[in-house]
């Protein structure tokens, strides 16, 4: 390999872990999103209290956070491995 086709791999291979990163960085922002408790509006003397009942939901938040990592980090893996192979398969004189 020339040394210039060795520096692109190089740039492939950083920008395709910088990706699976991201990706797994988005994973665990989904995962740590806090439940939403569910509260029950409570009236008395002019006030509004808000009493937890107990019930909690998963955040409307962490759906998105975990697809978008996924499809991220397969994407970046995808490329990793492109990469890795592209490596592996070139030949040498």
């Amino acid at each position: 390999m020339s040394e210039s086709q060795l520096i692109v791999l190089s740039k492939l291979v950083i920008f395709a872990v910088v990706v699976v990163s991201v990706g797994f960085i988005l994973v665990v922002i989904g995962l740590v999103l806090p439940p939403v408790v569910e509260e029950i509006p409570f009236t008395t003397g002019g006030y509004t209290v808000y009493l937890p009942n107990g019930r909690m939901n998963p955040n409307p938040l962490q759906l998105p956070f975990m697809v978008a990592g996924a499809v991220v980090l397969i994407v970046g893996l995808a490329l990793l491995g492109l990469q890795i192979f592209r490596r592996q398969s070139v030949k040498t004189p």
